[in-house]
């Protein structure tokens, strides 16, 4: 994403790595557990809601 240029200037990219993989691991997680409270549809969004705060538009 950084290589295309697709990313919000100023981010730091090591940060937002970890982040990243914080997310990930919190949501497998907590959907795991409770898929009805946390189902597929909502990680999408979550994920889709993570990516674009980081991203220009």
């Amino acid at each position: 994403m950084a290589t295309n240029q697709l990313l919000k200037e100023k981010l730091d990219h090591d940060i937002e790595i970890e982040r990243l993989y914080a997310l990930i691991d919190g949501i497998a997680m907590h959907a795991m557990p409770d898929p009805k409270r946390l189902d597929k549809e909502r990680v999408i969004h979550v994920i889709h809601y993570h990516i674009n705060s980081i991203c220009v538009e």
